[in-house]
C-alpha cells in the first residue's frame, strides 16, 4: 500500500483515529510520518487502554462467542482478563494458552501475522535468504493461480537453488 501523503513510498506505519465512532486511518511511509509526528504522535497514549482497546476491536462475532474471560494460563495462572488489562503475559505457556486470541491483534496492529519490516543491517544472509524464498513462494503460487506454467516453473527452479545454497541471484 502506498504512503497517502506523497503516494510515492510504501507505507510502514498505520495509523487509525476513532472519534465519536468515526474511525480514520492513515498509511504513511517511514519519511511523512517522521515529518508529520508532531500532528500525529502528541496525544497521550496509555499503554494499557490502548492495548485493551485493540484486543476488544479484534474481536470478531465467533471470537467472542467462544471467549470466556476466566481462560487460565496453566503454569503462571494468569488469566485472560488480566492479560487484556494489562498486555502482558506472565510467562512462554501463555503464548500457547491465549494463541487464539493473538492472530486478530497481531493483524490489526502490525497488518501482518508476520514480520515483513526491515532487516537490521548486521542481519545474517539466512534471513535474508529465507525471506526471498517466502515472496518466491508467494509469486509462485500466484502464478499457479494465473495459470502462468512457465513462470511458475522458473520460480520453483529458483527457490529450489536458493534451497540448495546455489545462491545465483
Amino acid at each position: 500500500m502506498l504512503c497517502n501523503r506523497c503516494g510515492q513510498n510504501q507505507a510502514s506505519v498505520y495509523l487509525t483515529k476513532i472519534i465519536n465512532g468515526k474511525k480514520t486511518e492513515v498509511h504513511l511511509c517511514e519519511q511523512c510520518a517522521s515529518e508529520s509526528e508532531n500532528v500525529y504522535m502528541n496525544q497521550e497514549l496509555s499503554f494499557q487502554n490502548l492495548f485493551s482497546g485493540l484486543l476488544d476491536i479484534a474481536k470478531n462475532p465467533q471470537t467472542l462467542e467462544k471467549s470466556n474471560y476466566n481462560i487460565q494460563c496453566p503454569e503462571c495462572k494468569l488469566t485472560y482478563d488480566r492479560f487484556k488489562k494489562t498486555g502482558k503475559f506472565g510467562c512462554s505457556n501463555c503464548y500457547k494458552t491465549f494463541d487464539a486470541y493473538l492472530p486478530p491483534i497481531l493483524k490489526r496492529i502490525h497488518g501482518n501475522y508476520v514480520h515483513t519490516g526491515k532487516i537490521p543491517n548486521n542481519a545474517e544472509d539466512e534471513l535474508i535468504k529465507k525471506r526471498k524464498v517466502e515472496d518466491l513462494r508467494k509469486s509462485l503460487k500466484e502464478a499457479i493461480l494465473k495459470e502462468e506454467f512457465e513462470q511458475a516453473a522458473e520460480l520453483r527452479d529458483e527457490i529450489k537453488s536458493l534451497e540448495k545454497g546455489d545462491d545465483k541471484s
